[in-house]
């Protein structure tokens, strides 16, 4: 009879809705363009989808293949293109957002060694909350601008801000 407080307790917890963001988060199609000469700068793209009923934020981003990584996003300023670091990243709920060039993105900085064309990269997206999501991107060639965007350069962007390349 002593067990029985347990053992409902035990069911009561193993019924009871668990959620974590964490998990709720999906990371899609990670890569980054492999590096040019002794380029110190990188970038990864990927569209981050979330399931959730409720917003995920991601406040920060590590990867042991750079010294630091920022969250960045592109934006015109006239006719000028240029790169700053934003404080989060926000995936609204049912939604999705993608990380492309031109747009957000992480920028690495400090690059250990060069991105390899065909290699691969961990790297780990910090939500708010501190839950982390560890994944894997390709590493595709210089002139890739990822497969929503028609594979790769034509010559017609004029982007300015070259290290984000």
């Amino acid at each position: 009879m002593r067990r029985l407080p347990s053992l409902l307790l035990l069911l009561g917890l193993l019924a009871a809705p668990v959620s974590s963001h964490a998990q709720d988060l999906v990371i899609e199609d990670a890569w980054a363009r492999a590096s040019i000469g002794a380029a110190q700068t990188g970038a990864i793209f990927m569209t981050l989808r979330n399931p959730a009923g409720q917003p995920q934020k991601v406040i920060a981003a590590k990867s042991r293949i750079a010294q630091r990584a920022e969250l960045h996003e592109h934006q015109m300023d006239g006719s000028v293109m240029r790169m700053r670091e934003v404080d989060a990243l926000e995936v609204p709920p049912g939604g999705s957002l993608m990380l492309q060039p031109g747009g957000y993105h992480i920028m690495l900085f400090g690059l250990k060694q060069p991105l390899r064309e065909g290699g691969s990269f961990g790297f780990t997206l910090i939500l708010e909350g501190g839950q982390r999501l560890t994944a894997t991107g390709k590493v595709m060639p210089p002139d890739h601008m990822g497969d929503h965007m028609g594979g790769h350069m034509d010559g017609s962007m004029d982007m300015h801000q070259g290290s984000a390349n």
